[in-house]
C-alpha cells in the first residue's frame, strides 16, 4: 500500500512504499505543478479577458462590438479549462469542514462588500455626482461581488483557518 502525505518541510509530496521515503517537488496533490500552473494561468486569461470586455461599455471604449467577442472568449477559456480540470484533477478538490467554512466566509465578506457598493453608488447617483446607467450600475456590482467573492476565499484559504 501507498500513503502520499505532503511533508511542509520540505514543501513537497512525498509517498512511503515499504518504510522508505520519496521526495517528489513537482506533484501537487497528484498533479504536475507545470499542469497544475498551466489550468491556472488559463482561467486567469480568460477572467482577464471577460473583465477588460466588461469593462469596455463601462468606460465606454469599443463599446458591444468589442466588448461580447472578448466576453465570450473569455467565458469560453474559462469553461474548457474548468472541465479540463474538472476530468484531469477532480481527485485534487476536496470539500471538508474547513473549506466549506472559508467558502462560508469568503461569500459573506463579498457580500458585505458589494453591499457598500451599493450604499455608495446609491448616494454617487443621489448627489448627482455621476450619471449612472442601470447597465453600468449592474455591471460594477456583478463585477465587484463575483471577484470580491474569489479573492476572499482565495485569501482566506491561504490565510489557513477562519475565525
Amino acid at each position: 500500500m501507498i500513503y502520499i502525505t505532503y511533508d511542509h518541510e520540505k514543501e513537497a509530496w512525498t509517498h512511503a512504499n515499504d518504510g522508505t521515503m520519496h521526495h517528489h517537488p513537482f506533484l501537487v496533490g497528484g498533479v504536475s505543478v507545470k499542469r497544475k500552473m498551466r489550468y491556472t494561468l488559463s482561467m486567469l486569461l480568460g477572467l482577464l479577458l471577460v473583465l477588460i470586455g466588461l469593462l469596455f461599455p463601462i468606460v465606454e471604449i469599443g463599446g458591444e462590438r468589442h466588448s461580447i467577442p472578448m466576453v465570450n472568449m473569455g467565458l469560453i477559456i474559462i469553461i474548457l479549462m474548468a472541465i479540463s480540470y474538472w476530468l484531469h484533477c477532480k481527485e485534487d478538490v476536496e470539500f471538508d469542514e474547513r473549506t466549506r467554512k472559508i467558502g462560508g466566509y469568503g461569500l459573506s465578506y463579498s457580500w458585505y462588500l458589494t453591499l457598500l457598493l451599493a450604499c455608495i453608488l446609491f448616494w454617487i447617483d443621489y448627489l448627482h455626482l455621476l450619471v449612472l446607467s442601470v447597465q453600468n450600475v449592474l455591471g460594477a456590482t456583478i463585477l465587484v461581488m463575483t471577484f470580491s467573492a474569489m479573492i476572499f476565499k482565495w485569501h482566506l484559504s491561504r490565510k489557513g483557518d477562519v475565525e
